[in-house]
């Protein structure tokens, strides 16, 4: 999220104006949701305040978070073990 806030101000300032939200594709649903949501549950008090940074983002409209299933991530191919 970070990265793709830098990079959408790095070409704000190259003069290349880009009006979409900056999409995540997440395979983790309850991650979603907790970013969606911008009540704060009890239950998610333990999390890290890096993760409250994503969740504003979202609520302001600057990041869009959806669902993407894991077989069809290709970043996950550098990091994650596949069952051939």
């Amino acid at each position: 999220a970070c990265q793709g806030i830098w990079l959408q101000s790095l070409l704000q300032e190259m003069k290349i104006d880009i009006d979409e939200e900056i999409e995540l594709m997440v395979d983790n649903k309850s991650a979603i949701n907790l970013a969606k949501n911008p009540i704060a549950h009890g239950r998610s008090k333990h999390v890290e305040t890096k993760f409250h940074f994503l969740r504003d983002q979202v609520t302001k409209g600057i990041i869009k978070v959806s669902y993407c299933k894991t077989e069809d991530q290709i970043a996950d191919v550098l990091y994650k073990a596949t069952e051939d």
